[in-house]
């Protein structure tokens, strides 16, 4: 039974509704913790606009190794101070 994906809770087998169910609480569960991120990510994003801020592309940097805390810190500041 190795190959069958069935959720197994004590001695009880759950059959398909129960994963879907499960499926949907944990679909709701990963939505709720990132709703107000991606709030946060549209709100300045309108509001940068309308300050008539430049948001045009910027060219993708291949060579680079990682990226450097201070601009993680500037970019991400807004959302952890609000989370």
């Amino acid at each position: 039974m190795a190959g069958r994906a069935a959720l197994v809770v004590g001695s009880f087998r759950a059959g398909p509704l129960a994963r879907f169910l499960l499926a949907v609480v944990a679909d709701l569960a990963v939505t709720a913790v990132m709703a107000p991120i991606v709030m946060i990510n549209h709100a300045g994003s309108i509001l940068s606009t309308l300050a008539g801020v430049d948001g045009g592309w910027r060219p993708q940097v291949r060579d680079r190794d990682g990226f450097a805390w201070s601009d993680l810190v500037r970019h991400y500041r807004q959302h952890m101070i609000f989370a």
